[in-house]
């Protein structure tokens, strides 16, 4: 039965379990972004047809961090293939990032990895999404996102979890 409880666990196992973390949110962020692609592009369809102005020229969250750090930088805001690329390195960095933080912290609490990672993607999703992101410009305030798009990136980061804890599970040959 796996524990929330804390236990001591060796440095060759949390480095393994980093690495594997690394791998895993590696995983997810790619399926993550092939998620979003899909929806974007199904979401464009509904636009077209329902003729929503604006509805799929939002920037994606992971764009939105790297134009002021360009404005700092160059002096002048991003193009937007500079975004799209920006906000790919932002959405693999963090997803590699996180995803190695979840990979350390699971070999000292295994009870986070309870339900193959859905519980991570929602609560990456709900931290980053919904509470730090907009007070830090990042992304609108939730109040003034359409339940549609909550749902969809909630999904997102639901495959994003579940990706990520799988192929933590693969490498650290966790049975299922």
């Amino acid at each position: 039965m796996r524990t929330c409880e804390p236990h001591h666990v060796s440095a060759s196992q949390l480095l393994a379990g980093l690495a594997a973390g690394t791998l895993g949110g590696l995983a997810g962020a790619w399926v993550m972004g092939r998620f979003q692609s899909i929806t974007r592009r199904a979401e464009q369809r509904l636009a077209e047809e329902h003729v929503e102005a604006g509805a799929s020229e939002r920037a994606s969250a992971a764009e939105l961090p790297a134009s002021p750090v360009a404005h700092a930088e160059r002096g002048r805001e991003l193009t937007i293939e500079e975004k799209r690329k920006a906000g790919t390195a932002v959405h693999y960095g963090f997803g590699t990032a996180v995803g190695a933080l979840y990979g350390a912290l699971s070999e000292v609490v295994p009870g986070l990895t309870a339900w193959v990672g859905l519980p991570f993607g929602a609560g990456l999703w709900l931290t980053a999404d919904e509470v730090l992101a907009p007070p830090r410009g990042l992304g609108p305030p939730p109040a003034g996102v359409p339940a549609r798009e909550h749902g969809t990136a909630f999904s997102a980061h639901l495959a994003y979890g579940l990706t990520a804890e799988t192929v933590r599970r693969a490498l650290r040959g966790v049975p299922r």
